[in-house]
């Protein structure tokens, strides 16, 4: 239940507590003052109720889109977690989601899992082990989506494990990384430039 619905229903409850005293005063033959005091005190803090309900309204309303943007960002990001927009979407999560466990708990082990990379050691292992790593990211990966979606009411969303990212697209940007390591290493001084003349 909202925040808002919660804060409804409160104001609903004194309302009617109110117009229940109206009436009791009325069937009882309370006298007049006391019928009217509770009219006036109706008068003033029925707008004042109503400016609390839209404001409650408008604060859950924003707290909503937010989610729905951390939410996008993970959509569309889902194959890049490299990607500045992944990791402020994903670092979002600890302040949009408190209190959400189900997204807190699956955040928590993705980040977790992050922090645990196969080391690079030069065994034959190692491209196996980034592998396997890679697919335990995006099975926590779809978990922690599907525990944001259900936070959205997206109960009946059906997500296909690790998204969709072109093969093109993959070899295009480890070929980016490797020339990128590559030239960092020429500038360190730790690798050379061949030069052939033919």
């Amino acid at each position: 239940m909202t925040q808002f619905l919660k804060s409804y229903i409160k104001i609903i409850g004194f309302i009617l507590f109110v117009f229940l005293i109206v009436v009791v005063g009325a069937l009882f033959l309370l006298p007049s003052y006391v019928i009217e005091i509770c009219n006036i005190v109706a008068l003033i803090l029925g707008p004042v109720l109503g400016v609390y309900l839209v404001k409650q309204h408008d604060k859950d309303e924003q707290i909503k889109q937010r989610r729905w943007e951390i939410f996008r960002t993970l959509i569309l990001t889902w194959k890049d977690p490299l990607s500045r927009e992944f990791v402020t979407a994903f670092n979002l999560i600890q302040i949009e989601f408190y209190g959400k466990s189900d997204v807190m708990q699956a955040w928590n082990e993705l980040f977790i899992a992050f922090d645990k990379p196969p080391v690079r050691d030069g065994s034959k292992n190692y491209v196996e082990d980034l592998q396997k790593y890679n697919e335990g990211l995006d099975s926590l990966l779809s978990q922690l989506i599907s525990a944001v979606a259900k936070c959205l009411d997206l109960d009946s969303l059906k997500l296909h494990e690790g998204g969709y990212k072109p093969k093109g697209l993959e070899i295009s940007e480890n070929d980016e990384n490797i020339r990128s390591q590559l030239m960092t290493q020429v500038l360190m001084g730790n690798q050379s430039i061949s030069v052939s003349i033919r």
